[in-house]
């Protein structure tokens, strides 16, 4: 029998959970609830220090609750239940929470937030359903393994689902089974055109069409016994995959379906300019560079781009010159181009949840670099990461920014400094 339990949500933790008490004591972690909430709760997975639940109902909710516009935001977006403001004081509170841990970083006052809480993604990425009905997009559930049918995402840009219904359309044309299936991944620059990726687990008889404002498609096999969207093989592709935004300058950086770029453009110029500021002559070295966004919008002067990702390199070639650049562009991972590390550089690392691997930190540490650049997608490895070298440096840049409003996740930029004397 399923345990039940009525609790008070203490607060929101890193990750989007509300965390409560059970009556054993035990913590239980839930999504859907919001501090000081009064709520039904199934247990739904029992580990060993925690468990994890399903919210079965609100019994006294939260002023700062509000309607999702979403149904399934568990699967979209989990915090279209919180109100607007409340969203950035949580956020603020986590990240304090997270710093206490460490003594050397400020606590922050505020998160940078431009106020656009839907409709900013420019890329989705989709899983499909299938049922009696027909073929569907399909998320899966937070906190779960269970895929729902969608056909809302409010935090994407609107032409982002249009056209991929579009897409759904024709594979129904096509009698594809949803088990055949394995992820969509689909772009849209600033012009509103669609670029898109359809992984399939064995070769079909596909016949696709470009409609509309989708520009470009292209087919992969990927490995079925593995859960990510990996390609094994290029099936075929329709139309040219490329998508072209503008950052701080009239100059467009070009870029692929698959390759990586930021998925909220306002909030990542603001970034870009508050890194700016910290930019004079700096002979600057951009590590997981994507397609060079980062390094090329800080300085045209910037000496190299590295990154072990096929398709972010040979766009990062295209934008080198389209910035007029004379950049050196790598294909290769952080661990195998440290020797261009020098002690009279300023280095850019915008790395992977993952963080910096020891390897990459033990060599700043030794050649210590004049400034690093430090963009991140995860606080928790990030702090971790800056606590390994800040014996070296100062912190003169540290902030916070909601790239992803609507959900837990957290952007952070550290700028450092090498102190002085130090070589």
């Amino acid at each position: 029998m399923s345990q039940i339990e009525i609790v008070v949500i203490d607060k929101l933790v890193y990750g989007g959970q509300g965390m409560a008490c059970l009556t054993s004591g035990q913590k239980v972690f839930v999504y859907g609830v919001l501090p000081n909430e009064e709520v039904k709760i199934k247990v739904v997975k029992q580990l060993a220090d925690y468990c994890l639940a399903e919210l079965i109902e609100v019994i006294k909710p939260s002023i700062f609750r509000i309607q999702a516009l979403d149904d399934n935001y568990l699967s979209t977006s989990p915090w279209q239940i919180l109100d607007y403001d409340y969203e950035d004081q949580m956020k603020v509170a986590i990240i304090n929470e997270l710093i206490s841990k460490y003594k050397f970083l400020p606590l922050v006052k505020s998160i940078t937030s431009n106020q656009q809480f839907y409709y900013y993604r420019n890329k989705m990425e989709f899983s499909f359903f299938g049922d009696e009905v027909g073929l569907h997009l399909a998320l899966h559930k937070r906190g779960s393994h269970i895929k729902e049918i969608v056909k809302k995402v409010s935090i994407a840009d609107d032409i982002i689902m249009q056209s991929a219904q579009q897409i759904v359309q024709q594979l129904e044309s096509c009698q594809v089974r949803a088990g055949d299936l394995k992820s969509l991944i689909i772009r849209v620059d600033q012009n509103q055109q669609i670029s898109l990726a359809l992984f399939v687990k064995k070769k079909l008889n596909l016949t696709l069409k470009l409609v509309d404002k989708i520009k470009s498609i292209r087919v992969f096999l990927s490995d079925q016994r593995s859960p990510a969207s990996i390609i094994s093989q290029e099936l075929f592709q329709i139309g040219q995959d490329v998508l072209e935004d503008s950052l701080l300058t009239s100059e467009k950086f070009v870029y692929s379906v698959l390759s990586f770029f930021q998925v909220n453009l306002n909030l990542y110029r603001q970034t870009l300019q508050d890194m700016m500021t910290f930019v004079n002559n700096d002979q600057l070295i951009d590590y997981y560079c994507g397609v060079g966004s980062i390094g090329l919008s800080l300085s045209r002067q910037i000496n190299c781009l590295i990154d072990n990702n096929q398709f972010n390199i040979e766009f990062a070639k295209l934008n080198v010159k389209n910035f007029n650049s004379q950049a050196q562009t790598i294909l290769a991972n952080s661990n195998q181009s440290l020797w261009l590390i020098k002690d009279i550089n300023s280095v850019i690392v915008d790395p992977p949840r993952s963080g910096l691997d020891n390897k990459f930190l033990d060599h700043l540490k030794t050649v210590k670099p004049q400034k690093i650049f430090y963009l991140s997608c995860n606080p928790v490895t990030q702090f971790r990461d800056v606590e390994r070298l800040i014996d070296s440096y100062q912190i003169d840049e540290f902030k916070i920014y909601n790239f992803f409003p609507r959900t837990a996740h957290i952007e952070s930029l550290m700028i450092l400094s090498r102190l002085k004397g130090l070589v």
